[in-house]
């Protein structure tokens, strides 16, 4: 996990101080990392990262549930979506844009019905067809990003969902499964990203949906391509960090995440999964909403 500390001290040293909505960040742009799950688990250790809530956080996008109650019956400790949500839900966002994008009204292939995409199911229906003829497919996508649900600034996160749009604009906006001989890859374009708190949560998410991606298609992991538009840290996260000493800290080593290969993308839960790991102590970085 050395990528993910040289990244952070890219952001130190490069990063350019701008305004934001939400407050002053030190940001690069156009950052890239690539992860082996086939060697090890995507997880930082250089501080600790509970990684069962960012795995129940999969689960629960992958249902197509928008509803904060779900998210923990599939598992999370803690509902991180507190300071975003809106009685319990975060409207038309990320499990929704997985199993409901909306549609134009013309079925034209499997996964798709008259008014919404299972943008997820045509992706799993499109590598296992690429399965059974050997052929190649670059289609097998999922597109987050919506541009008619993203949300008003100048409305209310309530009103946003009553107006069928999400809370928050979707930082992880596309995703991308591609295939290398029998191994599946998985490239995924993040526009923006909070590197101490979102950076890590993020990777080990994605690293789990490769792997049951894979699982429910029949290909072997490949690796973790993540390419972030806005990379950055934020300033009053900077003094925690120094404090902390995070960047002197050796990596530990982390198993591979092992998972129950009668379960797929559909059917998976917290308890069949599993990563052995050591990890630094807990760094409590302040989150910027």
């Amino acid at each position: 996990m050395k990528a993910y500390l040289d990244l952070v001290q890219n952001v130190l040293d490069n990063g350019i101080d701008q305004e934001h909505p939400n407050g002053i960040r030190k940001s690069i742009f156009g950052a890239h990392i690539v992860f082996d799950p086939s060697e090890s688990a995507s997880l930082v250790t250089v501080k600790k990262t509970n990684w069962k809530n960012p795995i129940a956080e999969m689960i629960w996008f992958c249902s197509g549930s928008t509803c904060t109650d779900d998210l923990m019956k599939c598992g999370a400790e803690v509902n991180f979506w507190k300071q975003w949500e809106t009685q319990r839900d975060i409207g038309n966002t990320y499990g929704a844009a997985y199993r409901r994008a909306p549609n134009n009204g013309v079925p034209t292939v499997p996964g798709m019905s008259g008014d919404h995409v299972d943008q997820l199911q045509l992706a799993v229906n499109i590598l296992k067809d690429c399965r059974r003829t050997g052929k190649s497919d670059t289609r097998a996508r999922i597109a987050v990003y919506i541009p008619e649900w993203i949300p008003d600034r100048g409305k209310s996160r309530w009103e946003n969902v009553r107006d069928n749009k999400g809370v928050l604009t979707p930082c992880a906006s596309f995703l991308h499964f591609t295939i290398a001989g029998n191994k599946l890859n998985l490239n995924v374009y993040q526009a923006s990203m909070d590197l101490l708190i979102g950076g890590p949560f993020n990777f080990i998410e994605f690293d789990f949906l490769l792997n049951m991606m894979a699982i429910t298609t029949g290909y072997e992991v490949g690796k973790l391509f993540y390419t972030i538009g806005d990379c950055h840290i934020y300033g009053n996260q900077v003094d925690t960090l120094n404090d902390s000493g995070m960047m002197l800290r050796e990596p530990k080593e982390v198993s591979k995440m092992v998972i129950n290969p009668d379960k797929d993308i559909f059917n998976v839960t917290i308890d069949d999964v599993n990563i052995v790991s050591e990890s630094h102590p807990f760094i409590k970085f302040e989150v910027t909403t």
